[in-house]
């Protein structure tokens, strides 16, 4: 997965555990621009990584 910026805007599909810790698969907030240059709209990544801001 590529790096995701501070303040990008994500939606979580699902949670799993899975070695003791917790993931979440992620869909990510890109224009079409950025899809169009190849970035990855969805992935796992620790819950530890992500906040949730209200």
């Amino acid at each position: 997965m590529d790096k995701v910026k501070a303040g990008t805007k994500v939606q979580v599909l699902k949670e799993v555990t899975a070695d003791g810790k917790k993931y979440v698969f992620i869909k990510l907030k890109y224009s079409k621009k950025q899809l169009d240059e190849g970035y990855t709209p969805y992935g796992w990544i620790l819950k530890d990584r992500i906040k949730k801001v209200k």
